[in-house]
């Protein structure tokens, strides 16, 4: 079971997303950061933004930009704030966690009753009325009827606070983030917003449990304070790059026909919530004339990137736009642009230029059939980069990237002896080697510390927090504070997940966790909020659990 991080969690999907190639991406980046001692970290086409997540996570501050929207709101909450930030928002609410479980049980109320006060804009548009008879052609699909009136609940609720000025913009972005990660999670789509399934349900009882299962909005899991905030722009790329300068500079930019503001209309209908118009003429047996219902403001961020006529002047503009003196760019072998034309332009600016294919990382479920697109990497700068005296370095990505997922579980416990790791209560990583010091590191090393965590893992999530709360207790006399805190929030933490993803293995742990709470109240006392945030789940789950 790999836990929710602020690398890989709460990631809007989108075209070319760099998820599969992180690993090697996040490799290149610290090594190159370490070469030349960058401090700033461009990123032009930050779209889910998981790169620069990366970047600030090795202690880079960060410029990003987005041309759209949806983009931007969700950038400037997980590249600029910090979970310390979050600890002090929502006063007026009650703090964080009170207005998080307030609000999802207003969509709840909107979900389960089939009314919404204020504006039922996605109900209304892109949901059928009956989920399990939708009329195909003839109503929109995109969410099930239930979602979108939590959405358009919650998402009205927001602007209202907004505009009254009981929530400032900061605390508007930080739900809006939430709100548009769960409008990608459980929209009935396959990518992109350009069309949608026939239906939400299969033969028989099956269904698609993503799409039907209720939206419930979660805190961001943003990193700590200790990592640089950045600051995210919306506008053209290629001004950007005009008007900034940084250290590193890391380009991915668009490469299909495919327009994003057309692709993911529905986030930003979500993040501005402005009522754009919808054509909603049907024809004369009922059919909709307009069955995807785009918005059509998508043209005025009209890329050049996505043409095959003006893609290689634009590539040609970006690139002598860049003021960096290390440029990392990653792009398809199948992009409007040709690999050869990209290698020249490249060459005609830096010294030094090398292209790599990405390797790419082997994910779960089913198998994409055919022959998937190559990802090309290249690396140009003034100075000979790091490849030309490193050989082994992509040999060890994958190495580095198991260990950088499982050092993020809990263990069973006694003395470790791996080399850069320090444990509390042997069971939770404390000290761990940075991304860029693991190029020190042996293949032997590498493959001794993997094989250890691997042994020492244990898969069952309700099984790690029950021998997580068990360890803190026995261990509670012998720990510093802040390492009793680090226990407290991993446990959250791991029943949060459980709450999420695992709703018969949550209740099934209730009665345990309760009465650990129950027995060991005086070792909690100090950190009151341990306690109010398991009542808080216990209770949010009641109420979900009255109207199943």
């Amino acid at each position: 079971m790999v836990f929710p991080t602020y690398e890989s969690d709460q990631i809007i999907s989108l075209l070319r997303g760099k998820r599969p190639v992180l690993p090697v991406v996040k490799e290149v980046i610290a090594r190159t950061a370490r070469e030349i001692g960058a401090k700033t970290f461009l990123d032009p086409f930050t779209g889910s933004g998981i790169v620069s997540r990366v970047a600030r996570q090795l202690d880079l501050t960060v410029s990003a930009n987005d041309c759209e929207p949806f983009a931007c709101v969700s950038a400037s909450v997980y590249l600029s704030l910090s979970r310390e930030d979050l600890l002090e928002m929502f006063p007026a609410q009650g703090g964080v966690d009170a207005y998080y479980s307030f609000i999802n049980l207003h969509g709840l109320y909107a979900f389960h009753s089939g009314k919404v006060e204020g504006e039922a804009y996605l109900s209304r548009l892109y949901a059928p009325e009956d989920p399990r008879h939708p009329q195909v052609g003839k109503e929109r699909l995109y969410y099930t009827p239930e979602n979108a009136r939590f959405l358009d609940a919650v998402r009205t609720e927001v602007e209202n606070s907004w505009m009254a000025g009981t929530m400032s913009s900061a605390e508007r972005a930080v739900i809006l983030s939430s709100i548009l990660y769960q409008g990608s999670l459980r929209a009935n789509v396959s990518g992109t917003f350009t069309s949608y399934h026939k239906k939400f349900y299969r033969s028989g009882k099956a269904v698609r449990s993503r799409i039907v299962d209720p939206v419930e909005l979660l805190i961001p899991a943003l990193t700590g304070k200790k990592h640089p905030p950045g600051r995210v722009y919306q506008e053209d790329a290629i001004g950007f790059c005009r008007r900034m300068s940084g250290d590193i500079c890391f380009l991915d930019p668009p490469s299909s026909p495919q327009q994003y503001g057309s692709a993911y209309h529905l986030l930003n209908t979500l993040a501005l919530w402005d009522d754009p118009l919808v054509d909603n003429a049907a024809e004369s047996d009922g059919s909709l004339v307009d069955r995807g219902g785009i918005r059509q403001d998508w043209k005025e961020r009209r890329s050049p990137f996505c043409s095959r006529k003006d893609a290689y002047g634009a590539f040609y503009s970006l690139l002598n736009a860049v003021d960096a003196p290390r440029l990392i760019l990653t792009y398809p072998d199948n992009g409007m642009v040709h690999i050869d034309q990209i290698l020249a332009m490249l060459k005609g600016k830096y010294r030094h230029v090398t292209l790599s294919v990405l390797p790419k990382e082997h994910r779960g479920g089913r198998q994409n059939r055919g022959k998937a697109p190559v990802e090309h990497l290249f690396i140009a700068g003034d100075s000979p980069s790091f490849y030309q005296s490193s050989a082994d370095g992509l040999e060890k990505i994958g190495l580095v990237g198991e260990i950088e997922g499982l050092r993020k579980r809990i263990f069973k416990g006694g003395e470790k002896d791996l080399r850069g790791f320090t444990f509390i209560a042997g069971i939770l990583t404390d000290a761990h080697p940075d991304y860029s010091d693991y190029v020190d590191y042996t293949e032997e090393e590498l493959q001794k510390i993997a094989q250890t965590l691997r042994d020492e893992m244990i898969e069952d999530t309700s099984e790690a927090l029950l021998h997580l709360l068990d360890h803190y207790k026995r261990s509670f006399d012998a720990l510093s504070g802040n390492e009793r805190v680090r226990l407290e929030k991993k446990a959250i933490s791991l029943l949060r997940f459980l709450h999420g993803y695992e709703k018969e293995a949550f209740r099934a742990i209730l009665t345990p966790m309760e009465r650990f709470m129950s027995d060991n109240s005086e070792l909690l006392s100090h950190r009151l909020t341990f306690s109010d945030q398991v009542e808080g789940l216990i209770h949010l789950d009641d109420r979900q659990g009255k109207h199943e």
